[in-house]
């Protein structure tokens, strides 16, 4: 079947990257010990990352036995529909092997060529602060000026050496692509400022005209201005090019991050005023330094029967004296960018979730409001309000929903509701507080304490006490809130199915895990312990599922601990609350949810709340 054909060989190969058989029966062991696995031995994202891209998937997939191009899968079945039935034809280990997406280098290589528009702009910046610290008013000289020209296309260099590095999976149509626009566009402007320096050092007189014939380019009147604005233009170009994201959208994924124009120049006046504020700081220090540094060479030019050795040391002090230069420029960008960005995302946070509304339900008030939002936005169901709907009928949030609008939410917050039950999060009493009994309950005005306009003053105890069940109310109540919600209908979200392969994993707990002859386990009596509302909820609701003989429930001599009052105005019972579970006489678990028709459920619940399978 699959599982045989397919399924198996593209996990066994996958195994066999890194994993090697020890013995029949054995586990698998690592094949290079302890030490990490070279650069270019993939893993589960190199092969996620080929089967998401149908280029090199259409060049990956071959057929056993088959040559040329009539071995691809994907180019020999001209119905899609074929592509299934001849999966179990794929060579698996030739398709697999070598499918390396990005090396894995250990080393900060990888972080300098990734995060090289930081560094870019950090250093741009340094060389301009510092250019006009040492030269202002008069910014230097052209060749000065002209050489900031050079800092984009530097980076640029470092940038294209570890695309073509570290990208093994890049084409050599992109490949060559990709050096001819590195040529041709980012180092240019290393040539129009050899021109500049050239006509400079010409103009000078400088002993280098004598050496190198080519220096001997001497420019006058426009064509020297001519020669200077086409630098600093093909500068700021390159320098825009360079900062601009090279990322694209290989994949196509539809929900892929863009800017949009309207936000633009929002973002753009954002990222000034981090900037503006982390290179005035910067400006500051370097300044300072300056004056100390130009102090220090003072001195040292006063002092000339000064020794060899104190020329060494001087060039050591200044080392020293520009190492904290730098240092604070290269982190107070990245310092002033994430207080910045925090901020920000913690007041567009607030504002897409709701504003006031955050602290609102966590108190559970303004839940009124959620019945309109959830059928409008989230089930997309016509809303027209009802022509006699006055303010005083409208404070009743039912008076202005239709029929099937009202159906809508009751049977979708009923629904959430008595999953909240099954897995025993709720107790039958809050569920039952918590549930609408029907639509024409609620045009009665019978409705759960929570969605009572009337009793806004104690809608705080109408939560529920579990923890985990106010989370998933509130996050519920806050997620129908946000703005601006995702675009498109549930059939258009991207879907991904990934097979991940388990060895000697636990899939669910066995009897024999939760008792032992003495009676509980050390896991059932920490996690009967921990989570003591939740089996409280359990025993009630396997007792109320039915069972003739005498069911086990929280009432018939469980003895969990204190704090056994169900009421909804009870905050005592949290998850990993430091409680005792006492099992004297008559209240030992094993001998209530011992019995064959409580194995599997038991099971079941202790398997759902540790790290196994079955979760």
């Amino acid at each position: 079947g699959f599982l045989q054909a397919v399924a198996k060989p593209i996990f066994a190969t996958m195994m066999a990257e890194t994993f090697e058989a020890s013995g029949p029966g054995a586990p698998p062991q690592p094949k290079f010990g302890r030490a990490p696995a070279p650069a270019k031995a993939c893993n589960y994202d190199d092969w996620n990352e080929l089967f998401w891209d149908p280029t090199r998937l259409r060049r990956s997939l071959c057929l056993k036995g088959a040559t040329g191009r009539r071995a691809r899968l994907l180019e020999v079945c001209a119905d899609p529909a074929d592509v299934w039935a001849r999966l179990p034809e794929v060579d698996w280990p030739s398709s697999l092997r070598g499918r390396k997406s990005h090396l894995e280098v250990h080393s900060l290589f990888p972080l300098v060529a990734s995060c090289y528009r930081i560094f870019l702009l950090q250093t741009l910046a340094l060389a301009v602060l510092m250019l006009y610290a040492a030269t202002r008013p008069r910014w230097g000289t052209w060749v000065q000026r002209a050489a900031l020209g050079l800092v984009a296309p530097a980076w640029m260099l470092v940038y294209e050496a570890g695309h073509q590095l570290l990208t093994p999976s890049l084409p050599w149509c992109g490949r060559l692509w990709s050096l001819t626009k590195l040529v041709v566009v980012y180092l240019s402007p290393v040539a129009t400022f050899v021109a500049v320096a050239l006509d400079e050092w010409t103009a000078l007189r400088l002993p280098g005209s004598i050496v190198l014939p080519i220096v001997r380019l001497q420019l006058q009147g426009e064509a020297r201005d001519w020669l200077r604005g086409l630098h600093i233009a093909l500068s700021a170009i390159v320098a825009l090019m360079a900062l601009a994201p090279q990322g694209q959208n290989t994949y196509n994924w539809r929900f892929y991050p863009t800017l949009l124009r309207k936000r633009m120049p929002v973002a753009v006046m954002f990222w000034m005023a981090a900037m503006a504020l982390a290179w005035g700081m910067n400006f500051l220090v370097i300044q300072l330094s300056g004056e100390t540094i130009s102090s220090v060479a003072s001195l040292h030019d006063t002092d000339s029967e000064r020794p060899p050795l104190q020329d060494a040391l001087f060039s050591v002090q200044l080392g020293l004296l520009l190492l904290p230069v730098w240092l604070c420029f290269t982190a107070s960008l990245p310092f002033f960018v994430t207080v910045a960005t925090a901020l920000m995302g913690f007041a567009r946070g607030v504002k897409r979730l709701g504003g006031m509304k955050l602290v609102w339900y966590r108190r559970g008030v303004g839940l009124s409001r959620l019945p309109l939002q959830i059928c409008s936005r989230v089930l997309q169901l016509p809303h027209s309000r009802p022509e006699d709907l006055t303010m005083l009928r409208a404070f009743k949030w039912w008076n202005g929903l239709s029929d099937q609008e009202l159906g809508a939410f009751v049977d979708v917050w009923n629904t959430m509701v008595l999953e909240l039950r099954e897995r025993d999060l709720l107790s039958n009493k809050e569920q039952a507080k918590l549930s609408f009994e029907s639509v024409e309950a609620v045009r009665q005005g019978r409705v759960p304490r929570l969605f009572n306009p009337l009793d806004v003053l104690r809608i705080r105890n109408a939560l529920p006490k579990n923890r985990e069940a106010r989370r998933r109310i509130v996050a519920f109540a806050r997620s129908a809130q946000m703005q601006p919600l995702p675009e498109g209908t549930v059939q258009q979200m991207p879907t991904l199915s990934i097979l991940i392969p388990h060895y000697s994993e636990t899939v669910s707990y066995e009897t024999k895990d939760l008792f032992t002859e003495g009676g509980n386990s050390e896991l059932l009596h920490y996690l009967v312990k921990y989570y003591k509302g939740e089996f409280r909820n359990f025993a009630e609701r396997i007792g109320a599922s039915g069972a003739t003989s005498g069911p086990p429930s929280a009432s018939e001599g469980l003895d969990l601990g204190p704090g056994t009052d169900d009421s909804l105005e009870s905050d005592t019972d949290e998850p990993g609350s430091p409680i005792e579970t006492r099992t004297g006489s008559g209240s030992d678990i094993s001998s209530r949810f011992g019995r064959a028709e409580f194995e599997a459920p038991l099971r079941e619940w202790t398997s759902l709340r540790m790290q196994t399978l079955w979760r």
